[in-house]
C-alpha cells in the first residue's frame, strides 16, 4: 500500500525535481500489517489540505485493500485543546467521496463541538483503548451533543428529533407476523412508496418511534388502490403495536469503529440509529464531560450490528428495536445490557456485568424489556447484583421466546436479590444456568405462561423457585433434593414440575400421597393440586 501511494505522488509530481518540490507531503498510509502500531505522521504544520487529499485518493488505482489516512495528516491536533470537528468530519466526507478506506486516529484525544459522525464504507480505527479518545463537548442539540452518532436519514420523525427527517409518516393497519406485505390504513398513502425504496415499519405508542418495534426492508411493490406494500422480506413482528410506516432515504452501512475510547458526553456516548452492519470492536465507554450518567452506548432500529470484544464504565448498553444484532465478550463494570423496543433474533454471549447500574443507580443486570422477542443470552456473568433486583430480568409486555443459557448471577444477599426473574414473559427457555446467594434463584410472575426450566444448578439460596398461580411451566423441570416440608405450594402454575425429595416413603406409588414416611430420596412430581410419587 505505502510503495503504491509513494508511486502515485511521484507520478503526480512528474516534471519536478523532485515530491518535496510539488508541496505534496508523503501521506501516512501503512500497509494493512502495521495498522495499529504507531504510524509515521507528518507535522501539523506541513498538514495537507482536504481537496488535495481528494485528488490524491480519486487518483489512487483500483486494489483489494482500501487506503488508510491518519487524521493528522490532514491537521486534526488531537491535543484535547483544539477542536478537531470541522477536520475530521470533511476528512470522512472525503474518503467516502473517493470509495471509502479507514481513518486512523493516532494516540491523543480529539475534542468535537458536534458529533464525529462516521458515514457509510469509512471505518474509525485508534491506536488502543484509552489512547486514542473521542470526546464530545456535550453542547448542542440532541443527538449531536454526545460523541458519535451514525443514523439514517428519515422522512418521518423519531425520539432523536434533531435527525434529518421531515416527519412524514403514514398509519398501517396491524400487519401479521411472518407475512411479506403492510397495508397504509388510507389506502392512497401506498403510492407514497415504490420498488426499490427502503422503508421503516415501527410502532408509535410513546408518540415516538424507536420505542416500541421498529425495522427495515425493500419495497418490492406499492398499490395505492389496495394500500398493499410487498415487503422483499417477511415481517418479524406483528400485532397492534405496530402503526407506521416511513421512507429511510439513507441507510449507513458497512462501517467498522475500533481500538478507542469514546467518552460520555451530553445525550450519551454514542446513538446508532437506522443503521446496518455496524460493528464496535475493542472500544472503551467511560463517562465524559457529561459525568455518570450520560456515558451510554445507544443502539435503535439497527440490523446485523454488534458491540464486541469492549468494555464499559457505568454505562447502559442499549439495543432499542434492534434486529440480528450482537453484545458480544463484553466487560461493564456497573452498566447494564438491554434489549427492548421490539429487539428480535439478536443475542448476548460472554459478556461480564460487575454491580449493574443504570445512569448512577443500582438495576438489572441483564433486562428484556417491551415486546423483544427470540433473545439468546447464552453465557453471560452478573456478579454483585443489588439488593431487590435480578441478575436477568425478562420484563416483555407480551414479548418472550427467550433462550436462557449457561449464564453465571450471584448476588449481594439472600433476603432480597433475584437470578432470573420472568414478569409477564411467554414462552421461555431457562436451562443449565448457575445461580448463587440470592432470595430467589427463578421467579416467575404475572401471566408468565409457557416456561421451560430445567437443569439449573442453584446455591446458597433461599427459594430456589417461586411460581404464581398466574403463571405456568412446561416439562421438564426438576429441582430438589428438597425436604418435603420444603417444597413449593403444588398451584396450577407448577403443574408437571417434577422434584426429588430426601425424605419421602422407601417404595412410592405415583396416587400416593406424599408423606415423610422413610428416608429414602424419591421423585415426585405437580399435578396441579398437589404433590405424588412419580
Amino acid at each position: 500500500m505505502k510503495t503504491r501511494i509513494l508511486a502515485l505522488v511521484f507520478a503526480l509530481s512528474a516534471g519536478a525535481a523532485s515530491a518535496q518540490q510539488t508541496n505534496l507531503p508523503n501521506i501516512a498510509l501503512p500497509s494493512q500489517s502495521v495498522i495499529g502500531n504507531a504510524l509515521p505522521v507528518p507535522s501539523t504544520a506541513n498538514a495537507i489540505p482536504l481537496a488535495q487529499l481528494q485528488t490524491l485518493l480519486s487518483a489512487l488505482p483500483n486494489a483489494p485493500t482500501s487506503p488508510i489516512v491518519s487524521v493528522k495528516t490532514v491537521g486534526a491536533k488531537g491535543d484535547g485543546v483544539a477542536d478537531d470537528y470541522s477536520i475530521i468530519n470533511g476528512a470522512i466526507t472525503v474518503m467516502a467521496a473517493a470509495g471509502g478506506g479507514t481513518l486512523f486516529f493516532p494516540a491523543g484525544t480529539y475534542l468535537m463541538s458536534s458529533a464525529l459522525v462516521p458515514v457509510s464504507g469509512v471505518n474509525i480505527q485508534g491506536a488502543g483503548r484509552d489512547v486514542t479518545i473521542i470526546k464530545g463537548q456535550g453542547i448542542g442539540l440532541s443527538p449531536f451533543n454526545c460523541s458519535m452518532v451514525i443514523a439514517a436519514t428519515f422522512t418521518g420523525g423519531n425520539h432523536q428529533e434533531n435527525l434529518s427527517g421531515t416527519a412524514i409518516t403514514y398509519p398501517i393497519d396491524a400487519p401479521i407476523e411472518g407475512t411479506n406485505t403492510v397495508k397504509t390504513t388510507t389506502n392512497a398513502n401506498a403510492g407514497n412508496f415504490a420498488a426499490g425504496q427502503t422503508i421503516l415499519i415501527t410502532g408509535d405508542l410513546h408518540g415516538t418511534n424507536f420505542w416500541y418495534p421498529d425495522w427495515f426492508t425493500t419495497v418490492v411493490s406499492a398499490n395505492a388502490g389496495t394500500g398493499i406494500i410487498t415487503l422483499a422480506e417477511n415481517l418479524p413482528f406483528g400485532g397492534a403495536n405496530i402503526t407506521t410506516v416511513q421512507r429511510l432515504l439513507t441507510v449507513p452501512q458497512n462501517i467498522k469503529i475500533s481500538d478507542m475510547t469514546i467518552l460520555g458526553a451530553g445525550s450519551a456516548a454514542f446513538q446508532i440509529t437506522g443503521t446496518q452492519n455496524v460493528t464496535l470492536d475493542n472500544v472503551a465507554v467511560r463517562a465524559g464531560s457529561g459525568g455518570v450518567t450520560l456515558a451510554g452506548a445507544e443502539f435503535s432500529a439497527n440490523r446485523n450490528s454488534a458491540l464486541q470484544n469492549s468494555v464499559g464504565y457505568g454505562i447502559v448498553v442499549d439495543m432499542l428495536g434492534c434486529i440480528d444484532c450482537r453484545i458480544v465478550n463484553n466487560v461493564l463494570n456497573g452498566g447494564q445490557l438491554s434489549f427492548d423496543g421490539g429487539s428480535q433474533n439478536s443475542i448476548a454471549s460472554g459478556n461480564v456485568v460487575n454491580s449493574p447500574s443504570s445512569n448512577g443507580s443500582p438495576s438489572n443486570g441483564i433486562l428484556l424489556g417491551a415486546l423483544a422477542n427470540r433473545i439468546r443470552i447464552l453465557g453471560n456473568t452478573v456478579t454483585n447484583v443489588p439488593a431487590s433486583l435480578a441478575g436477568i430480568n425478562l420484563f416483555n409486555n407480551d414479548g418472550g421466546n427467550h433462550l436462557i443459557e449457561s449464564n453465571t448471577v450471584t448476588g449481594v444477599d439472600t433476603t432480597t436479590t433475584l437470578g432470573i426473574a420472568i414478569n409477564n414473559s411467554v414462552n421461555n427457555t431457562v436451562v443449565g444456568n448457575w445461580l448463587n446467594h440470592l432470595a430467589f434463584g427463578v421467579i416467575v410472575a404475572n401471566n408468565a405462561t409457557g416456561q421451560l426450566i430445567d437443569a439449573n444448578t442453584i446455591l446458597n439460596t433461599t427459594t430456589p423457585y417461586s411460581i404464581d398461580n398466574t403463571s405456568s411451566i412446561r416439562q421438564p423441570f426438576v429441582m430438589g433434593p428438597l425436604t418435603i416440608a420444603a417444597l413449593p405450594a403444588c398451584t396450577v402454575g407448577f403443574t408437571g414440575a417434577r422434584a426429588t425429595v430426601s425424605n419421602g416413603v422407601a417404595t412410592p406409588t405415583y396416587q400416593g400421597a406424599v408423606s415423610t414416611t422413610g428416608a429414602a430420596t424419591q421423585p415426585v412430581f405437580c399435578n396441579g393440586s398437589g404433590w405424588v410419587y412419580d
